[in-house]
C-alpha cells in the first residue's frame, strides 16, 4: 500500500518581501528609540558640563576680584592702554597695589605693602584657533600692575576657565563691565550655545550676570 505524503510548501517571494518590510519597520523603530535615548543622554551630559563650567567660572573669578585692589581693565575713561572703556572682553586686576596718590603711590601707582609681592590676573577670550572651535575664557597669572608682559590671548601659559563663552546677548560685545557704584566689576556672559542646531535643538547654556566688589574704598576712583 502506497501512500501519498503531503508536500512541504516553501516560503514564497511575497512572504519574504513582507517579512523583510516588517523587519525593516521594527529595526527603524528600535533605531529611533535608541537614537532618542542617546540624544537625551548627550543633552543631560552637556547640561552637566555647562553647569559645572558656570559654577567653577563664577566662583573662581569672584574670589579673585574680591581679593584684588586695582581694577586695571575695564577702566572708566579708557586712559589705560588696552582698555577701550568701561566695557571690555578683557579683565585685568592687581593685588597689593594702588593707583591712589593719597597713599604716596605717585602717578603710576605702587604697592600697598612693600613687604608683599604684587600679583596680577588677566582674563581674556580666545576666539580663533581653539581646539573645540568655540571661544574659550583664559586666565593668566603674573606680576606687576598691569600684568607684565601683557599676555597674547591663546599663547603662553594659561588656564582654561571655561569653554564656549559668549557675550550675554547678541547686542553686546563685552564680557566685563566696570561698576564704580559697587567699586567693582559686573560679569555678563553666557557659557554654552544659546542658539539651536540640528544636533542640539534645545541648546544647553547658562548665563552669568553678577556684580562683584573689590577690596578698595568706594570713593577711590583711582583704582
Amino acid at each position: 500500500m502506497t501512500g501519498t505524503g503531503r508536500r512541504r510548501r516553501g516560503i514564497t517571494l511575497i512572504e519574504l518581501l513582507v517579512a523583510l518590510v516588517l523587519s525593516g519597520f521594527v529595526i527603524a523603530a528600535l533605531v529611533g528609540v535608541v537614537s532618542q535615548l542617546m540624544r537625551g543622554e548627550m543633552q543631560i551630559s552637556a547640561k552637566a558640563v555647562v553647569s559645572g563650567w558656570t559654577q567653577m567660572t563664577q566662583d573662581s573669578i569672584q574670589k579673585e576680584i574680591l581679593n584684588s585692589t586695582v581694577l586695571y581693565c575695564p577702566y572708566s575713561n579708557a586712559s589705560h592702554p588696552g582698555c577701550p572703556g568701561p566695557r571690555s572682553k578683557v579683565l585685568s586686576i592687581c593685588n597689593n597695589y594702588t593707583l591712589n596718590p593719597d597713599y604716596g603711590a605717585g602717578p603710576t601707582g605702587g604697592p600697598l605693602d612693600a613687604g608683599m609681592p604684587v600679583s596680577s590676573r588677566y582674563y581674556c577670550v580666545w576666539s580663533a584657533g581653539t581646539p573645540t572651535g568655540t571661544p574659550w575664557l583664559l586666565r593668566y597669572a603674573g606680576s606687576g600692575c598691569p600684568i607684565s608682559p601683557t599676555p597674547v590671548c591663546g599663547a603662553g601659559n594659561f588656564t582654561v576657565v571655561a569653554q564656549d563663552v559668549h557675550p550675554f546677548d547678541a547686542a553686546q560685545d563685552f564680557l566685563f563691565e566696570r561698576d564704580d557704584s559697587i567699586a567693582g566689576v559686573q560679569l555678563s556672559f553666557t557659557i554654552g550655545r544659546s542658539t539651536a542646531t540640528a544636533d542640539e535643538p534645545t541648546p544647553s547654556y547658562l548665563k552669568i550676570q553678577t556684580r562683584v566688589s573689590m577690596q578698595k574704598a568706594t570713593g577711590n576712583n583711582f583704582d
